[in-house]
């Protein structure tokens, strides 16, 4: 290992939510994560708003460096609650589920450290 490389994290978890403005129902939802996500850990079910796992036919989008996932949601109200779970990093650490309440467009969330067991 380089050693400007940086280490992979001891565990894996959320650490940010950034979602779009709200505009005529639809918003783009991004959750941001300590390391890179295993894609083929990543389907609708991984994802509950409200308590109800995603549209069959989301599409998610992830950034160059695999961290970072990106959804659009539709038929969206003014505030919701969103449920992550059954992720794995790339390297196979499991996510523990994590539940935020409150979410609302134009939001730009950092997770505080200790929010996380």
């Amino acid at each position: 290992m380089s050693p400007n490389a940086n280490p992979l994290p001891k565990n894996f978890k959320l650490i940010g939510i950034r979602t779009s403005p709200l505009e005529n129902g639809k918003l783009t939802v991004d959750l941001i994560f300590n390391a890179g996500i295993d894609p083929r850990t990543m389907n609708n079910s991984c994802v509950l708003i409200n308590g109800k796992p995603l549209q069959q036919n989301t599409k998610f989008f992830f950034n160059k460096r695999g961290n970072i996932i990106r959804f659009e949601l539709n038929n969206v109200k003014e505030s919701f609650s969103i449920l992550i779970q059954h992720i794995n990093s790339f390297n196979g650490i499991k996510m523990f589920p994590f539940i935020l309440e409150k979410i609302t467009g134009n939001m730009d969330f950092r997770i505080p450290p200790e929010s996380h067991y």
